[in-house]
């Protein structure tokens, strides 16, 4: 059994190989080649406990998650976690890799996914709100399908726009990243907005002439109680992308919107269709496009999966006798 440590997977993929990677596991999504049962959550406090098993042909994964939002004023990571990658023949275990790790990569290759698909070619200029884990990533991914110049990075701690600051830097010197004082003044100044917040309020402001003609991809909400996107949004648009179905019981940004009828059930569509071509948009129009991203154990199983076979071509990782 082959592990991989955080460290182990950076090495690996690229993160344009990551989103051709999530752009691979939605192709299986829509010919139904999987099969997921529901996350299980238990909710304890404000913590969450996530277990995520996937099933395909050649493989099927579970991925053990725990988030902690209150870490954040411990200097720890939000998330932690496993992720345990078995052969679907014999029900081996073929390698454990992190899960932490393994949640921000595809998490960025998801919100890269959705600017390869929604945002059009002029797009240049990027908004953050939350520089995190998550945050740090969406930056990076974004930066590798779209021809970003700036950043503008909203987060209440200034270190955190100074890591991402770093991240960028190593890998793209030529994009600036300028910390702003508020979402307001990231969003103003941007044609890509991403939110990767625990926010229970909209963390956008809820003016619908700012927010015309810009995509917007939410990463953070993943409870019912909790929000990124502001009514006026909805407005804007009548087609809400997302990534699996479940988002529109799992989030806030879409149970209450729904609940008020501010968007109506049939014009919430996975991205995969998108993907395979089952609908189509015009990228060289100005319209205001939406995706809202929950993740899914699809996602890990893949990715885990392009990892686990890269690395053992590269001899990457420790093995573990069994």
């Amino acid at each position: 059994m082959l592990y991989l440590n955080a460290s182990d997977m950076e090495k690996i993929l690229s993160l344009s190989e990551v989103v051709d990677v999530i752009e691979k596991a939605l192709l299986i999504m829509a010919k139904k080649q999987f099969f997921m049962p529901d996350r299980f959550h238990v909710n304890h406090g404000e913590n969450t406990l996530l277990l995520m098993p996937c099933f395909t042909k050649k493989y099927f994964g579970t991925k053990l998650v725990s988030v902690f939002p209150e870490n954040i004023k411990k200097n720890k990571p939000v998330i932690y976690g496993n992720m345990v990658l078995n052969h679907s023949d014999t029900g081996e275990a073929a390698g454990i890799l992190d899960g932490a790790e393994l949640t921000a990569i595809r998490t960025g290759g998801v919100g890269g996914l959705g600017i390869r698909y929604l945002a059009p070619d002029k797009a240049c200029t990027l908004a953050i709100i939350g520089a995190g884990v998550q945050g740090r990533h969406q930056a990076a991914s974004a930066c590798t399908q779209a021809d970003i110049s700036e950043i503008f990075v909203f987060d209440f701690k200034e270190e955190n726009v100074e890591l991402l600051r770093e991240h960028i830097g190593l890998q793209h010197s030529c994009v600036k990243v300028q910390r702003v004082d508020s979402p307001l003044k990231a969003v103003e100044n941007s044609d890509i907005v991403i939110t990767a917040t625990t926010s229970t309020e909209p963390v956008i402001p809820d003016q619908k002439e700012m927010l015309k003609g810009k995509v917007f991809i939410g990463i953070g909400s993943y409870q019912p109680g909790m929000r990124e996107f502001p009514k006026s949004l909805f407005a804007l648009t009548d087609t809400v992308f997302v990534d699996t179905m479940v988002a529109k019981k799992e989030s806030g940004d879409l149970v209450i919107p729904l609940k008020n009828n501010w968007i109506k059930n049939e014009k919430i569509i996975e991205i995969a269709d998108l993907v395979s071509d089952k609908v189509m948009i015009d990228k060289t129009r100005t319209e205001t496009q939406v995706f809202k991203s929950v993740g899914m154990g699809l996602f890990d199983l893949i990715v885990a999966q392009a990892l686990f076979e890269k690395a053992e071509k590269l001899n990457i990782g420790q093995k573990i006798e069994t």
